[in-house]
């Protein structure tokens, strides 16, 4: 992947085919995130997310893209035992979802006396051979600093403008997710108020029994035809 030069990488996640059919036409890159775990299971955290779920979220993401470059995390322990688990399940994921890539974690977020090992893995990952990396609440000057090393294209997240990319939890910044709030996180919506107001408003209505309305019904008209079911 080449480094960006007429503008930043623009990437999003996505877990679900309708998402992914939103994101598609504004994002060159989504990631199906081991962070469904959180946003759409309910876990606590991404460690209970198996590879199973991976799957089974990239193949509905697949469905709904024609032009972005599909990513998927490799979850917790699907990777770290050796590299032959590695290859075996990376092979697995790519083979099952059409995924042109996939994303492994590293540990560190370079505060303090951290930050000299997160650039030394930084330039370690790119010389191996990544196309690209993701730095995750990486201080700003450090993140600035490893873009400007490496050679290939670093996606930011809480981390620096000066990186070639940037990249959120869709979820987050349709403001759907509300557990928490992370600092790095803007809300370009707030669509879990205007969902919650939709669904009062439809419970309202039903229970005073005005929905249904007569436009939403069927007559006895044999000619009435809705889904391939006569009336």
């Amino acid at each position: 992947m080449r480094r960006a030069r007429d503008g930043a990488v623009v990437c999003l996640t996505a877990y679900t085919t309708p998402v992914a059919r939103l994101v598609d036409p504004h994002c060159d890159i989504v990631l199906v995130g081991d962070s469904v775990g959180m946003v759409l299971h309910g876990l606590p955290s991404t460690l209970g997310v198996t590879l199973d779920m991976m799957i089974m979220h990239g193949q509905a993401v697949r469905r709904g893209l024609d032009r972005a470059l599909m990513v998927v995390d490799m979850p917790f322990g699907s990777y770290e035992e050796s590299p032959e688990q590695a290859f075996r399940n990376v092979a697995r994921v790519m083979g099952e979802t059409g995924s042109a890539a996939v994303k492994l974690e590293g540990g560190q977020q370079g505060r303090g006396a951290d930050g000299e090992r997160v650039r030394r893995d930084a330039l370690a990952v790119a010389e191996a051979g990544a196309f690209a990396m993701v730095l995750e609440k990486v201080p700003e000057p450090l993140a600035r600093r490893i873009t400007e090393e490496v050679a290939i294209p670093t996606i930011g997240i809480g981390a620096s403008p000066a990186c070639d990319g940037q990249i959120l939890v869709v979820d987050d910044m349709l403001g759907l997710f509300g557990d928490f709030r992370p600092k790095f996180v803007k809300h370009y919506a707030e669509l879990g108020n205007a969902a919650s107001t939709a669904i009062a408003a439809y419970a309202g209505e039903v229970r005073e029994r005005q929905f249904p309305g007569a436009e939403h019904v069927f007559g006895d008209d044999p000619k009435t035809v809705s889904g391939g079911e006569a009336a």
